[in-house]
């Protein structure tokens, strides 16, 4: 093995890897930032937060069921027209 700077550090496996932050990923700091934010808001607001958030991704999922129902229509209908983009 090569020798390094510091005689206590040895080289990562690959020998050219730049060591790697051990930062939690997004997600875990969003839910962390949520739950401590949770915490100052009164229990009244959290379930109507809670409510609109419910409702919204209802909405949503009616929004994709719709796109899903209108899609398979479309295939069968004919065939869509399709052609050849020449390349320049």
């Amino acid at each position: 093995m090569p020798p390094t700077s510091d005689p206590g550090q040895t080289p990562p496996p690959n020998g050219w890897e730049l060591p790697r932050d051990e930062a939690p990923p997004a997600a875990d700091v969003l839910g962390q930032l949520a739950e401590a934010l949770g915490e100052f808001v009164p229990d009244d607001l959290r379930r109507r937060l809670a409510q609109a958030i419910r409702e919204l991704l209802i909405a949503l999922r009616a929004l994709i069921d719709w796109l899903v129902a209108r899609l398979e229509q479309r295939r069968g209908d004919a065939p869509a027209e399709v052609r050849d983009i020449p390349i320049l």
